[in-house]
């Protein structure tokens, strides 16, 4: 089975390739790339990408375009177009950040994506097709009541309760991750590159024992909402128009969807429901208004152009 096209999400805890053809999506996954992460992350990318498109079928596409929270060198760009191109040699490939491509793909309008992951970032685009984004700037500097955040907050809930000498849900929660939590433990999370992904696997947490009624566990979610309202006012502002569509694995969990869409109601903005997955094209993303966002390959010097497909 061939495909004309596909999407692929970049993410710190995953990635996802979406093959498009023969009227169906399939979606096959990997593992993220962390922002500490060694070595190249633009062959890392390729690579993984290129099993995907193996796994899918995929590997005549004659249209890629990548979405990645991860910001590439330009000799980290150069070495992934380069790889790309052995691989799927006729194809056009365009690089954007992830929040570009969900905006792109799930809204495809003036308004607001708001993605909610492991990290966080938001896309505006005005009526005029200009579009700028918020956030997105990584576990340390930003993803503001992003999944990351909220299992960072679990842990520090977690070693409170290990120095108050008690038991809480988080504690427990975090126990059966961690085992017992030590001094070692907490420098061991931090020292694994991957520790983002592990962060945010707290959040899952966090949402069960929210569910369950434990007070600890709804604040953190509260206060994660607070951080991401601020972030889609902002956004809204910038594109003038009240459209929101919050999209990604943390912004879907019900109990933080639940508690957004009561805040969106007291604020003017309307939390809107995202296009279906095959509603836009690879190729009308590729050539109309999100092409200046959109780093390209060209022709057999690999090089990489900023926008104009």
């Amino acid at each position: 089975m061939t495909s004309v096209g596909a999407f692929v999400d970049i993410g710190k805890s995953q990635t996802r390739l979406h093959a498009l053809g023969s009227g169906q999506i399939r979606t096959h996954s990997a593992e993220g790339i962390s922002p500490s992460e060694k070595g190249d992350h633009g062959r890392i990318i390729a690579e993984t990408i290129g099993r995907l498109l193996a796994e899918a079928g995929a590997e005549s596409a004659t249209h890629l375009l990548i979405g990645s929270t991860s910001e590439l060198s330009a000799p980290e760009v150069e070495s992934l177009f380069h790889e790309l191109r052995v691989r799927i040699p006729e194809a056009v490939i365009g690089l954007t950040d992830d929040g570009t491509l969900s905006h792109a793909r799930a809204l495809n309008a003036p308004g607001v994506v708001l993605a909610v992951g492991t990290g966080v970032i938001a896309v505006a685009r005005t009526a005029d097709g200009g579009v700028s984004r918020f956030d997105g700037w990584g576990p340390l500097a930003g993803d503001r009541g992003s999944a990351v955040q909220v299992g960072r907050w679990a842990l520090r809930a977690a070693y409170r309760a290990v120095d108050e000498a008690r038991h809480s849900p988080l504690r427990r929660a975090v126990e059966q991750m961690l085992g017992e939590l030590t001094p070692y433990v907490a420098r061991a999370v931090v020292a694994d590159e991957r520790w983002p992904a592990t962060l945010a696997g707290f959040a899952v947490q966090v949402c069960d024992a929210a569910d369950h009624g434990d007070a600890e566990a709804g604040a953190i979610l509260d206060d994660a909402v607070d951080e991401l309202i601020r972030t889609a006012r902002m956004s809204v502002t910038a594109a003038g128009a009240g459209d929101v569509v919050v999209t990604g694995r943390f912004g879907e969990a019900p109990a933080l969807r639940t508690r957004l869409a009561l805040r969106f109601a007291d604020e003017d903005m309307r939390l809107s429901a995202p296009l279906p997955p095959d509603a836009v094209g690879i190729e009308e993303i590729l050539s109309g208004p999100y092409a200046s966002s959109i780093t390209f390959a060209w022709d057999d010097r690999r090089t990489a152009s900023r926008g104009g497909y």
